[in-house]
């Protein structure tokens, strides 16, 4: 009988090994009851959308001292055109028309592209500490087309990506992994609302590589539509062993990043945070704070 029990225990234990468990990236003083974090408050933009790094003129990457959520302008020469963040936007409705039944108010505003079948227009990046799961609730007045890339190698220029038909993983230095792109005859979305979930579970048909990652990694939607494109909200969840310790990049001078114990991000102050113990990375080095 003890044999029995034990080998139970040991089946147990390994099955439950296997079930990954996972949790909210964001506080859910932040998120709604389904786990969405939206664009309708200046203070969740504030503390959660940032911009991509720009200091390098020959290549733009992900700012890895950044905000979670980045903007990326559109990549157009000469003027850029920039995304923007506005939480009092509405975007389209179930029917495509701007402001009827199931419009969202507030999001991340991704410019149209330019030229016929480019993608070429604003987008949306990711600096993820590891990623489970990601969903997006975005918006449009015509059909909804782009691309969607990720890489693990934070050198990568977020507009340089490899799709020529080889297998590259996804820390290669050649650029970000083309993951899936939809096009006009392909598209992700008609003209209208759309919750975009289980991008964890797509990859581009020559490898089964997909963002599912227990590390730290960089994704990136573009827009390829020629008109605006709405990002309402975002889900997302994280292996629940993923910490905010072992996977935030070194700060340089001057940039703070601060984090629940739990590894969730929680801005780049510690003013305005609730009572609790905080992680903060400043200036290469990790300290605990707690707030009374």
């Amino acid at each position: 009988m003890k044999k029995l029990f034990t080998l139970a225990a040991l089946a147990f234990a390994f099955l439950s090994a296997g079930a990954q468990t996972t949790k909210n990236l964001f506080p859910a003083t932040v998120t709604d009851a389904n786990g969405w974090l939206w664009f309708n408050s200046q203070s969740v933009i504030d503390t959660y959308v940032g911009d991509i790094d720009t200091s390098d003129p020959v290549a733009f990457r992900i700012d890895v001292n950044g905000k979670p959520i980045q903007k990326v302008f559109a990549d157009q020469q000469p003027d850029y055109p920039e995304a923007t963040a506005d939480p009092t936007i509405v975007g389209a409705g179930t029917d495509g028309e701007t402001g009827t039944a199931g419009a969202h108010t507030g999001a991340i505003i991704l410019p149209p592209a330019k030229g016929f079948g480019a993608i070429n227009g604003g987008g949306i990046a990711f600096k993820l500490p590891a990623l489970a799961t990601l969903s997006i609730c975005l918006s449009s007045n015509s059909k909804i087309i782009g691309r969607l890339t990720a890489t693990t190698n934070p050198q990568n220029d977020i507009f340089k990506f490899v799709n020529d038909g080889n297998i590259y993983p996804l820390n290669s230095d050649k650029g970000f992994k083309v993951i899936q792109v939809y096009s006009l005859f392909k598209k992700l979305a008609g003209a209208g609302v759309k919750e975009w979930t289980g991008l964890e579970n797509l990859h581009n048909g020559t490898d089964p590589t997909t963002i599912k990652s227990d590390a730290p990694i960089y994704v990136f939607f573009q827009n390829g539509n020629r008109d605006t494109v709405y990002v309402h909200g975002v889900k997302i969840t994280v292996p629940d062993t993923a910490t905010g310790i072992s996977t935030v990049a070194a700060s340089v001078d001057g940039k703070t990043t601060v984090y629940t114990v739990d590894g969730r991000f929680a801005g780049t102050a510690l003013t305005g945070l609730r009572q609790g113990v905080y992680m903060v990375r400043e200036n290469g080095k990790t300290r605990k704070v707690v707030i009374r």
